[in-house]
């Protein structure tokens, strides 16, 4: 009852318990049957395979574009880094789903596919370097810098101790 939802809504611990089992009866139901260990191999597949590269995708997503997004704002200004950002974003998805599934010869389909990511996010990039507050005080690589890269020199600095820390710890 810590949690705002705890403190505003005040549920019952016997309605969570009731909720809790229920669906958890009915998503390890499928696995009862006479099909379960197959049901079991292909969530098992489709979590490894493809749910880890989705976590690992939100992931970078999470520290690249979220961390410090604010000391970005302030650097370029709000509508740059979004214009960035979600250029950068939907040109990806449009040149994976091109690549992947045009009915046409593979390396013609990922040709089509790569340009299609290569030329979105270049297009998104001079939108945003053209959208960019503060034009006159910065070179344009510093604004580059800002757009693209900033984070990163904070990440490598905040990871480096943990990382030796690791090390040292595991020889």
């Amino acid at each position: 009852k810590d949690c705002w939802i705890g403190l505003r809504y005040r549920p019952k611990t016997w309605i969570i318990t009731i909720i809790c089992t229920v669906v958890g009866l009915l998503a390890g139901l499928p696995y009862c049957f006479d099909s379960g260990l197959m049901t079991l191999d292909i969530v098992d597949n489709y979590i490894n395979n493809w749910g880890m590269i989705l976590i690992g995708t939100l992931e970078c997503l999470a520290v690249g574009w979220i961390y410090k997004i604010d000391e970005q704002y302030q650097k370029v200004g709000r509508l740059s880094v979004l214009v960035y950002n979600s250029g950068y974003l939907v040109s990806l998805i449009l040149g994976a789903i091109l690549g992947v599934a045009l009915p046409i010869h593979p390396a013609t389909s990922l040709g089509i596919g790569l340009a299609l990511f290569i030329g979105g996010w270049a297009a998104s990039t001079c939108l945003a370097l053209f959208l960019a507050e503060n034009k006159d005080s910065q070179p344009i690589l510093s604004q580059l810098w800002s757009i693209m890269g900033y984070v990163s020199r904070f990440l490598s600095s905040r990871l480096c101790p943990v990382v030796q820390f690791v090390s040292s710890y595991n020889n």
